[in-house]
């Protein structure tokens, strides 16, 4: 039997942070081949972006994934970013 296994850690956050959540429609995007984008893709994206607003950030990760999925969206897709203050 398989168990999912979590780890719980605290972490310092500080004003411009920011908090990136997903669901795994995101992450399972799938690209050539059918591979899925994963986390490593997800974080490539990110670092592109990540200097810009929170505002900007979900719209044009969500538009580069896509481009390098050809679409390809097999669930749902929810990202949210939010700068701390």
């Amino acid at each position: 039997e398989i168990k999912n296994q979590f780890i719980q850690e605290k972490i310092d956050i500080d004003p411009g942070d920011k908090v990136i959540l997903y669901t795994d429609g995101l992450i399972e995007m799938e690209g050539d081949l059918k591979k899925q984008i994963g986390i490593k893709g997800l974080l490539n994206s990110l670092q592109q972006y990540i200097s810009l607003s929170a505002l900007e950030i979900p719209e044009l990760i969500v538009s580069d994934l896509s481009k390098k999925t050809a679409g390809h969206v097999k669930d749902d897709i929810f990202l949210i970013v939010a700068e701390i203050k």
